[in-house]
């Protein structure tokens, strides 16, 4: 065990300001010019060195013991004292000068008279490091690795494995105080032992993410953990997983998803919307962000199902019961199987984005929207483009509403200061050519608003810079974004209007030479717009109505209605490319229509305009500097290699009926199947067999075998149902995703539609 002497020896000046602060520390040493304490070692010596010293002062009295943080006054302040750090300095001065004990006793009064009752104390000079190497602080290599990953956590253990990885470590100022300024959140520790008298600018008294950073940055310094060993640590936005906690979470998961699947939504309570927003609060405890987003988007589709919303869709709903289930299940299998931290956090998913720095970019600002999502949040979406790089960056500005009394922002988000300690407003933005220094984007491009970048405003925007990634050839556009095959579960494909932050967002610059008339359909509430390339191909853009979207619907149709007026010779849009049942869509951004000129002007020059630069047979003939960002897409399949329009329609036709047959049995409930559907069942069984699509036809076989013989059971259990239903969904989803980009290709290589050109740059659909 350590003796007071010896701690007395290491206790420096810059230790005692860790132990209290520097204020404390100047305002001892005048204490000790003014008042000469006397100081007495009471009680016994244990292995060659005093246990406490007693100092006394006129009006207070200290005790002095190991570890000095131990140390108490008279007075009443709870933390280390003026007093105490007095105490220290007149025992240290007493030990440096080799006093014993009879020596640091109260002068008698001969010496008090002739040196007088205030005189001044010589102390020592401030401590200075040693040129050579101090000792560790050995105390803080016995705190095991994983308690300080787990203290780390979040968004700054990542940053300091992104640093570790860089080579990048921040410095350490060693004394007998090691302190570290942690750049990437701006606070700064002090270590000191023993380790848990260790400070840190956010004031936390116990073990804080940034004192676990530190010490790890301390262990790298020592050699005593090498890079290899932390980088091998599973990255998580919150790695102190209670894995009790997660389990049960997700077991309550589950069970409401099997009352919910065997009740059936006609028979569903209005309630169900209150009780996933309570199931969500308690994954967002449990650290499951991909579990509290699928349960606050189900419950806002069971409000819009309760409302009788006409853009619900109840298939859209079963697929986000059956994703959340599948989740469930994969995440307890993990557990039981003792998985590591990595695999539960990609299971678990992560509440905040990771920024790393990107260096200066020089960005154009493209467009903004509005968005509002179905997990609960609300804000907007600002484009940037990179024409360097040929990359799309995001800055999103996003408020959670689904806490009561938050009210919804109107116009003045978008009038606020823009971040990054630029000028005018936000909405300015996206008419500005931007150079951001120090940027911070995490891994799908989204731009951070720390306080470390700076961004300067270089001029307006010009579109001639971003036009080099611009589609005008759909065929081109679609093998681009949906050639390459995708064996995931995830949807091409939306009835409606895609899910902005749901997923990769698939932006495109893209061009038309011709359109059609604007329409709206009263019964589906969708909006529709045909765009034509030069070869005739269309694209659609397509919009469903709801509360979010009918401004833009508005906007459009008066875009519709200029154009008719006074058609350009081109236009150019900002978009989010998706199928949607064969046909390629897009979701507008923006519209470049004030600078329609100018982009005419600048696809001349660049020899893309259709109409005037040759059309291109083959991707190999595409210019490759005109080649847009995205790559690694294969090549579309030659006209020779294209799939027989009847057995698309008939596969079609197939997953249309298998996936409504899924949805039926949701809405009728598990426990009450029609005999209808038991039938249906088996047929699809059948011909899954005969189309090939053997995995289908045996998961339809075995479900229908087991809804028949819950007849003869008492107690039926749905799970291995459900379990079959997550298969077929995942099943069907991946067919229809390679169906539907066939069926757009016969759609796009099919050639115009029989249509009449009705002024510059316009079309019109001849009258039936």
């Amino acid at each position: 065990m350590e003796t007071l002497r010896e701690c007395l020896k290491r206790a420096d000046d810059d230790y005692l300001a860790g132990l209290s602060n520097k204020g404390t520390v100047k305002r001892a040493v005048k204490d000790l010019e003014k008042e000469t304490p006397k100081a007495s070692w009471p009680g016994t010596e244990e292995d060659g060195g005093a246990a406490e010293a007693e100092v006394s002062f006129k009006e207070e009295t200290c005790r002095i013991r190991v570890p000095l943080g131990e140390s108490t006054c008279t007075c009443p302040s709870r933390s280390i004292c003026r007093h105490v750090v007095a105490a220290i300095l007149w025992l240290r001065k007493a030990e440096e000068s080799g006093g014993t004990k009879q020596s640091l006793e109260m002068p008698d009064e001969r010496t008090e008279a002739e040196n007088g009752p205030a005189a001044k104390t010589e102390l020592p000079a401030a401590s200075l490091p040693p040129t050579t190497d101090r000792p560790a602080l050995s105390s803080f290599f016995d705190i095991p690795l994983s308690r300080l990953t787990r203290a780390a956590q979040g968004a700054g253990l990542k940053a300091l494995l992104a640093h570790v990885r860089r080579g990048e470590l921040p410095p350490l100022e060693e004394s007998s105080v090691v302190s570290v300024r942690l750049p990437w959140s701006g606070e700064t520790v002090k270590l000191l032992e023993p380790a848990a008298y260790s400070s840190c600018t956010c004031k936390s008294r116990g073990l804080c993410t940034h004192k676990a950073q530190a010490i790890l940055l301390y262990q790298l310094a020592k050699k005593h953990l090498d890079a290899e060993t932390l980088l091998a640590v599973e990255q998580t936005d919150s790695p102190a997983y209670d894995r009790e906690q997660m389990q049960e979470a997700a077991q309550a998961v589950l069970t409401a998803i099997e009352e919910q699947l065997s009740i059936g939504l006609s028979r569903q309570s209005a309630d169900i919307p209150e009780r996933l927003e309570r199931l969500a609060v308690i994954c967002h405890r449990a650290a499951l962000a991909r579990f509290e987003h699928s349960l606050r988007a189900a419950a806002a589709q069971y409000r819009g199902f309760f409302s009788r919303s006409a853009v619900f869709r109840d298939d859209a709903l079963l697929k986000t019961l059956l994703s959340l289930s599948r989740l469930g299940q994969e995440l307890i299998q993990a557990m039981d199987a003792g998985s590591g931290l990595s695999s539960l956090a990609a299971l678990a998913g992560s509440f905040r984005s990771t920024y790393e720095p990107v260096g200066t970019l020089h960005l154009l600002g493209m467009g903004v929207r509005a968005f509002l999502g179905q997990s609960g949040y609300e804000g907007e979406t600002y484009y940037f483009l990179d024409p360097d790089q040929k990359k799309w960056y995001t800055y999103t500005d996003a408020r959670p509403v689904f806490y009561e009394g938050v009210r919804k922002r109107g116009r003045q988000a978008q009038e606020s200061p823009p971040p990054w300690g630029l000028e005018g407003s936000r909405e300015a933005l996206c008419g500005y050519e931007l150079c951001l220094t120090g940027a911070k984007a995490a891994p799908g491009g989204r731009l951070s608003a720390s306080k470390e970048t700076r961004g300067d405003i270089l001029g307006r925007r010009t579109l001639s810079r971003a036009l080099p990634m611009s589609f005008w050839d759909y065929g081109e556009l679609l093998a681009h974004f949906f050639a390459a095959p995708d064996t995931r579960a995830s949807s091409w494909f939306a009835a409606s209007s895609p899910v902005f932050g749901a997923g990769r967002e698939r932006l495109a610059l893209v061009g038309a030479v011709r359109w059609g008339e604007t329409a709206f359909d009263p019964i589906a509430q969708r909006f529709s717009w045909s765009l034509y390339d030069a070869k005739g191909s269309e694209l659609r853009i397509a919009v469903s109505y709801d509360k979010k979207d009918g401004l833009l619907i508005s906007l459009l149709e008066r875009i519709g209605k200029k154009l008719a007026r006074h058609p350009p010779d081109c236009l150019l849009f900002l978009g989010n490319i998706y199928l949607d049942d064969g046909r390629l869509c897009l979701y507008p951004i923006e519209c470049f229509l004030s600078e329609t000129e100018e982009i005419r002007q600048a696809m001349e020059v660049l020899k893309k305009i259709p109409g005037d630069a040759p059309e291109y047979q083959n991707e190999s003939r595409k210019p490759e500097s005109h080649k847009p960002q995205t790559a690694g897409a294969p090549r579309a399949k030659a006209a020779g290699q294209t799939i027989p329009p009847d057995a698309i329609q008939t596969m079609a036709r197939y997953m249309q009926e298998g996936r409504r047959l899924l949805t039926d049995l949701f809405v009728s409930g598990l426990l009450s199947v029609p005999e209808e559907a038991l039938e249906t069942l088996s047929a699809l069984a059948r011909e899954g067999e005969l189309l090939g699509l053997r995995r289908a036809g045996r998961d339809f076989a075995s479900l229908e075998g087991l809804l028949s013989a819950k007849r003869h059971q008492m107690a039926f259990t749905p799970k291995p149902a459900i379990r079959l239903m997550e298969h077929l969904d995942q099943y069907l989803t991946i067919c229809q995703n390679q169906i539907s980009y066939d069926k757009a290709r016969q759609l796009l290589s099919a050639g115009p539609p029989a249509v009449q050109p009705a002024s510059k740059g316009g079309m019109k659909h001849e009258p039936e």
